[in-house]
């Protein structure tokens, strides 16, 4: 697992300061073949990961601002008292619903 992480954050490094190089040179950074860095691209892309690569620059690149990590987020669900705070559309759905019980009526 440490190895993908380190992968990930190196990619994006050199993503991030334009130093990826051609795409011979930038699987040579990683220790793959050619074919294996298009496939590592392609799964990036497919989680919609931004990038592309500008034979002008000589180097891959993100089209939007961001970067790439790999980490866990820890998520705490929400109390009641903070769930019955979240209206989500409770004044709207009664009154459509009349409305609907009406019409079909």
């Amino acid at each position: 697992m440490y190895k993908i992480k380190s992968r990930i954050e190196k990619f994006d490094y050199l993503v991030q300061h334009n130093m990826t190089g051609t795409p011979d040179e930038f699987a040579t950074k990683f220790g793959f073949s050619i074919r294996q860095l298009f496939n590592f691209l392609k799964e990036l892309k497919e989680i919609g990961v931004p990038v592309k690569y500008s034979k002008l620059k000589e180097s891959y690149y993100y089209t939007k601002q961001g970067r790439l990590q790999f980490n866990f987020i820890e998520v705490t669900p929400l109390k009641i008292d903070d769930l019955k705070k979240i209206s989500g559309g409770y004044q709207i759905l009664p009154s459509f619903f009349q409305t609907a019980i009406s019409f079909h009526s």
